[in-house]
């Protein structure tokens, strides 16, 4: 940090009359406004930089429908670190305790590797909007579409449909380790936050039309 002391010695220097030509006086003027600066930076505290977010893009040649689901099974969703993916207040969350209700998920498949989680006890539908979010909204739509895929350690991942940033199905479907979720623009594949194993639930339930 510059010393404030020398810092005002130097400005009264630099601004007293000149006794040179008139030339010099526009290189002064410029080394005294980029000591200013480099003053004022140095007051500053540290800066956080935000990191550059590409924007969120669109897949408008979605083929696939929303209104019926082909085969549907009742499942618990546990990341990697243990904790089990949940909708607890209306907001999609971790959970410690397993087969717990509020971690019961229908996965209604609708294609081939496309399907919906529709949280059983409330009925309601995970989905990822176009800001990035993952949310709860009690009506399915093409929002609540994730491409299902294994990956090559078993565990699986849920790509939203319709919103991507580079390429098709790269926005996930996540859960941290402190049990809250991360905008989804800053998953990538192979991260533990993304990777779930399926538990089949043990319970007499079914899928409910």
């Amino acid at each position: 940090m510059i010393n404030y002391s020398v810092y005002m010695l130097f400005i009264y220097f630099v601004t007293s009359e000149p006794t040179l030509t008139k030339e010099p006086i526009l290189e002064i003027e410029e080394v005294k406004s980029s000591i200013i600066k480099e003053w004022i930076l140095a007051q500053e505290p540290t800066l956080k930089r935000k990191k550059l977010v590409k924007p969120i893009l669109k897949n408008k040649d979605s083929p696939y429908q929303t209104k019926y689901w082909s085969n549907c099974r009742l499942i618990y969703a546990r990341r990697r670190n243990g904790m089990n993916l949940g909708i607890i207040n209306k907001k999609v969350a971790g959970m410690k305790k397993d087969n717990d209700i509020n971690g019961l998920f229908e996965i209604q498949s609708y294609a081939t590797s496309i399907v919906m989680l529709r949280h059983f006890a409330t009925e309601n539908y995970i989905a990822i909007n176009e800001k990035g979010e993952i949310i709860v909204t009690p009506s399915k739509n093409d929002e609540c579409l994730f491409y299902h895929y294994m990956e090559e350690n078993g565990y699986v991942t849920f790509a939203s449909v319709k919103y991507y940033i580079n390429e098709h199905y790269d926005l996930f479907l996540n859960l941290k380790a402190n049990g809250k979720v991360r905008d989804v623009r800053r998953t990538a594949p192979g991260q533990t936050s993304s990777q779930f194993i399926l538990i089949p639930s043990d319970t007499n339930k079914s899928c409910i039309r």
